[in-house]
């Protein structure tokens, strides 16, 4: 499509905020403004990729992006309407729906249950990458920021060995917490990642290299040593063949300190 027209743009969102307490228009005006910033390259209604079934208009990230911010605005001058209007927006099946109702749910409350039981719900449901990593990303950063206490229940509830489904979200739910300079309860983190480290099933491979990654940025010293003693104290057969699969992808002096360890093992 051509250059967007910024004037126009906010004009547009602007109409459409205004039906913000009114999830079933504003809805159906949403798909209007979709469709007039859709790419016609593609047919309208086309799957993003072959393995995922939402339909897209395919707008332009920063078309998103401007919606994101505008619905941010109205829902911090209007928290008791927010919720209502990400769960209409949830109910539609349309990915750029489902991205501005993870947008919306950042905005909630994250002390309160509902906040928690759509946010289980939705990571539950959904099978498109995108919108998972919004969800586990964007949608919990109050909860990270404001209450990690709470976020850590949370994630402990998610890395319960009896929930290995719902491991790589957890995963992919603490990425931005090690990023975080004012975070300081590793240990918290360490105890909830060793059952994974230690009985995590092949196709979390990806996802364990990238988050022993992390680790090994935020504390290198602490995770090297959080890996040796998972080594040497772990009962499970499974982890030293976990750590061997994922080993080429952590960096040398992790690699090098690993093997060592691996290599005394008695097991």
């Amino acid at each position: 499509m051509s250059a967007i027209n910024l004037s126009r743009l906010r004009i547009q969102s602007a109409k459409l905020m205004e039906n913000f307490n009114n999830p079933d228009l504003f809805l159906r005006e949403l798909h209007h403004f979709l469709d007039f910033y859709a790419d016609r390259t593609i047919r309208s209604g086309a799957v993003i990729s072959p393995i995922i079934v939402l339909p897209s208009y395919r707008v332009p990230a920063a078309v998103l992006r401007h919606l994101e911010v505008e619905l941010r605005t109205q829902a911090q001058n209007r928290p008791d309407e927010t919720l209502a209007l990400a769960d209409k927006l949830w109910t539609d099946q349309y990915f750029e729906s489902h991205m501005l109702a993870a947008s919306l749910l950042a905005q909630v409350n994250p002390n309160a249950d509902r906040f928690l039981d759509r946010l289980t719900d939705w990571v539950t449901e959904t099978r498109e990458p995108n919108i998972k990593k919004a969800l586990v990303g964007t949608s919990l950063g109050r909860m990270r920021n404001e209450t990690p206490d709470r976020f850590l229940k949370l994630m402990e509830r998610w890395a319960n060995p009896s929930r290995k489904k719902m491991w790589g979200n957890a995963i992919h739910a603490l990425l931005p917490l090690l990023k975080d300079k004012n975070f300081h309860n590793l240990p918290a983190v360490y105890k909830l990642v060793r059952p994974m480290i230690e009985t995590a099933p092949v196709e979390l491979q990806n996802d364990l290299s990238v988050l022993i990654n992390a680790l090994y940025d935020t504390s290198p010293i602490e995770t090297a040593y959080f890996l040796r003693q998972t080594i040497t104290i772990s009962v499970n057969p499974q982890t030293i063949p976990n750590l061997r699969r994922i080993i080429s992808s952590l960096p040398l002096p992790l690699q090098e300190n690993l093997r060592e360890t691996i290599r005394n093992s008695p097991k």
